[in-house]
C-alpha cells in the first residue's frame, strides 16, 4: 500500500524549510523526485518508494516518535550535561 504525502509537507516535517520557503526552493530547482525536477509543493510523493533529493542530498522521511518517561531521581531533564546523566542516556541510541 502506497503512503503518499504532499512534497512540501514531507520536506517541512524533515526540517528542510518552512512551507513558504520551500515554495521558493522548489521554484529554484533544488528539489527533485526520482531525479526529475519537482514542479510544486503540492505534488504527491510515495514516501516508501520514491527518492526525494534536496540540493542533491537524499531526504529520507522518518515519522516523529513521541516518548513518555518517568524520570528517575538523579537524572537531569536536559539533552546533554557534563556533570551527570540525562534522560537522553535512558532512551538508548534508537531514538537519538
Amino acid at each position: 500500500m502506497a503512503r503518499k504525502m504532499r512534497l512540501d509537507k514531507m520536506l517541512c516535517h524533515m526540517g528542510i524549510a518552512s512551507r513558504r520557503e520551500l515554495k521558493d526552493l522548489i521554484r529554484a530547482a533544488t528539489v527533485k523526485i526520482d531525479g526529475e525536477r519537482a514542479r510544486s509543493g503540492s505534488e504527491q510523493v510515495d514516501i516508501d518508494t520514491q527518492v526525494v533529493t534536496f540540493r542533491n542530498v537524499e531526504v529520507v522521511y522518518k515519522e516523529h516518535v513521541y516518548l513518555m518517561l518517568n524520570k528517575p531521581a538523579g537524572y537531569l531533564s536536559a539533552t546533554e550535561d557534563g556533570r551527570g546523566e540525562t534522560v537522553i542516556d535512558l532512551i538508548g541510541t534508537d531514538y537519538n
